[in-house]
């Protein structure tokens, strides 16, 4: 995964065209904001890693693409509500 490599698509609206930029279509694991926050530990590779540490709502999106990044690495997660 890389952010230069975001899909572009052309649209139009009142016969104005325009491109968008779509971080939704990024990984399957990772889209938007949550792609380019943990896009650096995806790409780091220090061994002396074995915990990703996170917090937020019982419901927060950030959970599964942690849990995504945390299988990806082998690290174990551990999510405070």
């Amino acid at each position: 995964m890389k952010l230069s490599d975001t899909p572009v698509t052309l649209h139009s609206f009142n016969n104005q065209p325009f491109f968008l930029k779509r971080d939704d279509q990024l990984h399957s694991h990772f889209t938007g904001n949550k792609a380019r926050k943990l896009m650096a530990w995806l790409e780091y590779s220090n061994t002396d890693i074995t915990h990703l540490i996170g917090y937020g709502s019982v419901q927060a999106n950030s959970l599964y693409s942690m849990a995504a990044l945390a299988s990806i690495k082998g690290w174990k997660l551990e999510f405070f509500v």
